[in-house]
């Protein structure tokens, strides 16, 4: 019997301390913002080193950005006086969500670990997401308060994904930070533009900007300091993030940036064709009117879900190297050119740190068909030649030429090692490459900021891609945020090795520090072990700044992350160069940049599109130079009336727009590209020019030649004047000698002085019409002058 309440008791015990430290553990943590108080959770440490870490969760930065607020820039949210209680997240903003649709942006394997975030879904979606780690106990030396702040931005190519998505506890816990992630519009309500004041767009770019002024006044009530703001994004989360650091409307608002994958120099950083898609999606949607007003106020007014056109953003041409939607230049949230922007003070202002995974062009061949056996030679030509035609409009051979010889190994020319190839070409061309250039740009005469640059090569234990390739797109993002620690988030799922929880913990260590100091090695040291026993392979190493200074200690230096770190010099050099260097002087030369500087610089209205909004009634004219039209038709009132808009002669013109990746047939047959008779203006402009300058000298030849001849005969008629008058005088004095013998010798002296003159000036009227340069030249002989 006592033995029975013994256990009673002790079961009890237990139950009460599992209860309290359930209770314990989920305490609610309130804290007063600019606009109301807000109330968060706060969870148990995720390890027993580590802090625990208070979520609040679905904060509104904005007021929702509905109805007459739609394709418009954010306004700030409405303040509330009672106390709120934030422990779940905001819906995601509406994007397409289909994990079997091959021309989604994401990678397949995170697409489909991505549904369950973008379940729930709504126009209301501008909220953030604050992780903010407790501060007890005696404060660390080595650490400075308030605590840094990490704001990271989702990827997606503009279209797809969500802040929910990505948990911050580990990382605000083990980098001792308080981590912020955001929801900001996608797809056309973040980025429609009609290139005017009507909707300029870039509305995806000042919802961020708007988390960030919002993080600005309020971060310090959760312990954040706002003058140590780092913003990291993927994909198009850091094109965004390159793209804010040339915005003078986010200036002051954060101090360093990480990009992983992505920058303002991609080819797809930038809306590729934002005037034609507003009068696809206008014309699908009935809504075509007399103005452009008319027209995105009809676009309001139409529900969310029928926005959300499957076969307008999904089956855009070339999406996989363009986006359709994306940021455009507006003069105001980006003011200029980012190439322009790239080379001012601003830019160089903040601390960077830029970075790629080994096999990122693993996405861009994905899809291909039997892919896993390799490609076929005709298959690689046929990728190969696509790409060119899509991305290289101009010198198109020269340059496919040159990428065959560059990326093709001619050791032992497979289908597996043209796959490699293909691999390779992708991660450099569309990421590597601009990633590099604006390292270039950032550390050239810069002793203001830093630049630091990695590359990671370790593939995870358990990866979701074939076996064939490494480290593709967005692997290090489970470890950044600390999954192999405690699986939170999208990577919950997700079961890693003791070697990648180390590697997880100094990475972590990294990023945290870059926030804090601008150096990912200080002010926390590589802990010589973190978990478990296993040693730290990082302690002793020391990540240098990247520079192309010409300076004794200046070196293009890059970390290679993974289980065998090790400091490199040069990514990719030789093929970087070639991109860099080479492609450029193949390309005929301009003076004014384009968004991506792979391209030859344009003049105005070179490759550009030009929307020609008439007085109302008389429509809207879209027109790119050099190309075919075909007709669209605009709804004007009750009329249709037809507008020319871009056809790329390399593309079908029925509806059926195709994909990006060449179907089978294009494999084995490719296409001839027609795009080089794009040259043949420019040519013929020379020929015109050159023929009309031969015209002008022929004439002007003639004209001298005809003035001089002129001038001879008068000369020849002149002369023989003077013979004439000459032989009258020597007449007259053969008269005078008769009638007069004794003047006879004076008068033979004269005539024969005479005769001399006349003989003289014969002589040298004939010379000089041998020196003429002119004499005896006909139409003929002068057109090949």
């Amino acid at each position: 019997m006592g033995r029975r309440v013994t256990m009673g008791l002790l079961w009890f015990t237990l139950t009460a301390f599992m209860v309290a430290a359930s209770a314990e553990s989920y305490t609610w943590h309130v804290v007063s913002t600019k606009y109301g108080p807000v109330r968060g959770r706060r969870f148990p440490a995720p390890n027993y080193r580590m802090k625990s870490v208070t979520r609040y969760l679905g904060i509104p930065y904005a007021k929702p950005p509905v109805e007459n607020l739609r394709f418009r820039p954010p306004q700030t949210p409405e303040p509330w006086v009672k106390m709120r209680d934030f422990d779940r997240p905001g819906p995601s903003c509406p994007q397409i969500v289909d994990g079997t649709n091959d021309t989604l942006t994401f990678p397949f394997a995170q697409r489909n670990i991505l549904q369950p975030y973008t379940a729930t879904m709504d126009e209301d979606c501008l909220y953030l997401n604050i992780y903010s780690p407790e501060i007890s106990g005696p404060p660390d030396p080595n650490e400075r308060y308030p605590l840094a702040v990490m704001v990271f931005v989702h990827g997606g190519g503009y279209t797809s994904g969500t802040g929910n998505a990505y948990d911050g506890t580990v990382l605000a816990s083990h980098g001792l930070v308080v981590v912020v992630t955001i929801n900001y519009r996608l797809g056309i309500f973040g980025f429609l533009s009609t290139g005017d004041k009507t909707a300029p767009g870039n509305y995806g770019l000042l919802d961020q900007i708007a988390a960030l002024r919002w993080i600005n006044e309020n971060i310090g009530n959760f312990g954040g300091d706002p003058s140590r703001v780092t913003l990291f994004g993927i994909g198009a989360g850091a094109a965004s993030v390159n793209l804010l650091t040339l915005s003078p409307l986010a200036a002051g608002l954060f101090r360093r940036v990480i990009l992983h994958s992505g920058s303002a120099l991609s080819t797809w950083s930038m809306a590729n064709d934002p005037l034609r898609l507003v009068t696809t999606i206008a014309e699908k949607l009935d809504c075509c009117r007399v103005d452009v007003a008319q027209t995105v106020q009809c676009l309001r007014n139409k529900s969310y879900q029928k926005l959300l056109l499957k076969d307008v953003t999904l089956r855009a041409p070339a999406s996989r190297f363009y986006s359709v939607f994306g940021p455009v230049v507006d003069g105001n949230v980006i003011p200029d050119e980012p190439r322009r922007l790239l080379e001012g003070d601003l830019f160089r202002s903040y601390d960077f740190m830029v970075g790629i995974a080994e096999d990122e062009g693993y996405t861009y061949v994905e899809n291909l068909p039997d892919i896993e056996y390799g490609i076929s030679e005709n298959g690689y030509r046929a990728v190969v030649n696509y790409f060119v035609n899509q991305v290289f409009p101009y010198r198109e051979n020269e340059i496919t030429d040159a990428i065959l010889f560059l990326y093709t190994n001619w050791g032992n020319n497979t289908n597996r090692t043209r796959r490699g190839g293909l691999v390779r070409l992708f991660t450099e061309q569309q990421v590597a490459v601009p990633l590099v250039e604006v390292a270039n740009l950032h550390s050239v005469r810069n002793s203001e900021s830093s630049t630091y640059m990695f590359a990671f090569n370790y593939r995870t234990n358990l990866s979701p891609y074939p076996d064939w390739v490494g480290a593709c797109h967005g692997e290090e993002l489970p470890l950044i945020f600390g999954a192999s620690i405690a699986a939170l988030g999208m990577f919950g799922h997700l079961n890693f090795t003791k070697g990648e929880s180390m590697l997880s913990g100094a990475v972590m260590t990294y990023w945290s520090n870059f926030a804090k100091s601008g150096d990912p090695n200080k002010p926390q040291a590589q802990k010589t072990k973190f978990i478990h026993q296993r040693p730290n392979i990082y302690e002793n190493l020391e990540w240098k700044r990247y520079s192309i200074e010409n300076c004794p200690t200046c070196a293009e230096n890059y970390l290679h992350l993974g289980l065998r770190p090790r400091l490199a010099q040069g990514f990719r050099s030789q093929r970087v160069a070639f991109w860099i260097d080479l492609v450029p002087k193949l390309l005929y030369p301009q003076a004014v940049p384009s968004n991506n500087y792979l391209y030859p610089d344009v003049e105005a209205n070179g490759l550009c599109e030009t929307l020609d909004i008439h007085q109302p009634g008389s429509g809207v004219s879209i027109a790119r130079p050099g190309q075919g039209t075909k007709t669209t038709s605009i709804r004007k009132g009750t009329k249709c009336v037809t507008l020319p808009t871009p056809v790329v002669p390399s593309e079908s013109t029925d509806n059926n727009i195709p994909s990006p990746v060449p179907d089978d047939q294009d494999w084995e047959t490719p296409r001839e590209s027609k795009r080089d008779t794009g040259n043949i203006y420019p040519q013929l402009s020379i020929v015109i020019a050159i023929g009309t300058a031969l015209l002008v000298v022929n004439i002007t030849v003639f004209v001298i030649c005809f003035s001089k001849g002129k001038n001879q005969d008068s000369g020849n008629l002149e002369n023989g004047h003077t013979r004439k008058r000459a032989r009258q005088s020597v007449d007259d004095d053969h008269s005078s000698i008769k009638s007069n013998p004794s003047d006879h010798d004076s008068r033979e002296k004269e005539r024969s002085h005479k005769t001399e003159m006349i003989e003289l000036k014969e002589q040298r009227s004939s010379k000089q019409s041998q020196l003429d340069p002119t004499n005896g030249f006909d139409s003929k002989t002068l057109v090949h002058l």
